[in-house]
């Protein structure tokens, strides 16, 4: 039972993140989404992608960081979280759902926390 209840989560994220419409044409997004999804899946219980907010987004840049950005480099890490944040502007339903995400130079106290 438990098996068919993490397999549904997977899938209800996969459906979520629209995967099969950037696979062809946009590859880099489809592997910040990917990336994230992965994420998502693997460290949080979440099931629904509204409920990815700010602090789940430091936490996948922190995650990285801890990792000694080995699986991908910094810059890699900030183009998956503003692609990911792209993906959701331009989906209609998702819009009232953009985390308020600042990654300038003016959060200083996120900088000093990497």
């Amino acid at each position: 039972m438990e098996v068919l209840k993490i397999d549904r989560r997977l899938q209800l994220l996969k459906k979520q993140f629209q995967l099969d419409a950037y696979h062809i044409f946009q590859t880099e997004t489809y592997q910040s989404l990917h990336r994230i999804l992965n994420y998502v899946y693997l460290n949080t219980d979440i099931v629904y992608i509204q409920f990815i907010d700010e602090e789940i987004l430091y936490g996948y840049m922190n995650y990285h960081r801890k990792n000694h950005f080995i699986e991908i480099s910094f810059s890699q890490v900030m183009k998956d979280i503003k692609n990911y944040l792209s993906f959701l502007e331009n989906d209609k339903q998702m819009k009232q759902c953009i985390p308020k995400v600042d990654l300038s130079l003016r959060n200083h106290p996120l900088w000093t926390e990497l």
